[in-house]
């Protein structure tokens, strides 16, 4: 995977692997720019709509799995759509720490679903915030 800044403008980490059609982008956002009555789940709802109006046609949506992530709270789901006539897998996951919610979206190809979800997972499992 290498470094891009052509996924999304608002990403603070963003790779690709072209060649295998895998995408990931990770999205901070500080909880004192939040509304004091959101919680993990009214941020992964946003994602997950965020993600269904990005173009998505028919996308078909999974029920979210509470995970922890390196003693991260999060929701996950997967997300199954159209895009331009191909079939696009998403594996979304919306962390919660102290201080942040994060977002991470990594997608490819349905059709490379079975090759490529094993190595999204992995990519997640090894999240950590880094303190600043």
């Amino acid at each position: 995977m290498v470094a891009t800044k052509s996924l999304n403008d608002e990403a603070s980490l963003q790779y690709q692997a072209t060649e295998k059609e895998f995408y990931i982008v990770i999205l901070d956002e500080p909880k004192s720019n939040i509304a004091a009555e959101n919680n993990l789940r009214l941020h992964y709802d946003d994602t997950i709509l965020k993600v269904s109006n990005t173009g998505l046609a028919n996308p078909k949506v999974k029920a979210a799995n509470a995970i922890k992530i390196n003693g991260l709270d999060g929701l996950q789901t997967e997300v199954v759509g159209s895009f331009k006539n191909l079939q696009v897998f998403y594996l979304v996951t919306v962390l919660e720490s102290n201080s942040h919610y994060y977002q991470i979206l990594t997608w490819t190809l349905d059709n490379n679903r079975q090759k490529i979800e094993p190595e999204m997972r992995k990519i997640l499992d090894s999240f950590k915030q880094i303190k600043s």
